[in-house]
Order: structure tokens, then C-alpha cells, then sequence
């Protein structure tokens, strides 16, 4: 029986040309909430995270390469 590729797992990450996996860092969480009151600084936040644990990364792979 073929593994099925998880779909979410796809619609989160993103797999760059070296073969790093690359989710945004918040996708809404504290983010949109009372932004008047914070610092400027604390709003711009770096859009896109790179996962470097080997745990991770080796489950996640597993998820999208079905």
C-alpha cells in the first residue's frame, strides 16, 4: 500500500533548493493582536523560520515525500 503525502505538512512548509525546510514563524499568533501598543520592533518579525533539528526534519520528510 502507498503512503499518502500529508497535506497540511505541505501547506505549511516549504522545501528550499538546498533542502532546507522553511515555515513562517507566526502565522497570526501574537501578531495581529494589540498591535498598536507594541514596539515597533516586536512587530516586524523575520517572515520565514528554517527547522534544523534532525528529528524534525527527518519526520517532516517522511510526511512529504509519500
Amino acid at each position: 500500500m502507498a503512503k499518502k503525502t500529508h497535506k497540511s505538512t505541505l501547506k505549511r512548509l516549504k522545501v528550499t533548493a538546498t533542502g532546507k525546510l522553511v515555515r513562517q514563524k507566526l502565522s497570526g499568533r501574537n501578531n495581529s493582536h494589540l498591535k498598536n501598543m507594541r514596539k515597533s520592533t516586536r512587530t516586524v518579525l523575520k517572515d520565514r523560520l528554517v527547522i534544523n533539528s534532525s528529528g524534525y526534519v527527518r519526520r517532516i520528510r517522511r510526511l512529504i515525500s509519500s
